[in-house]
């Protein structure tokens, strides 16, 4: 199972008032609230969402994926 969360840049940049209506921005405004959220979650509730913008996001280390490890 796949967990983001948000880095501290992340966090820093959820804060800005004069982000664009982007899928991207979507995501982080979306963890910023939230705290933590599966891939899932993720691209179920936030409109154009796609692993494409998880891993730009990820790339750019404003978002950390944990992968939960169930036995």
């Amino acid at each position: 199972m796949e967990i983001y969360r948000l880095t501290d840049r992340g966090d820093q940049l959820a804060r800005s008032y004069r982000s664009p209506d982007t899928p991207a921005w979507r995501v982080i405004h979306f963890l910023r609230k939230r705290g933590v959220a599966t891939k899932e979650q993720i691209l179920d509730n936030v409109p154009y969402a796609t692993s494409m913008t998880l891993l730009k996001l990820k790339h750019k280390r404003i978002v950390v994926e944990d992968t939960e490890v169930v036995p």
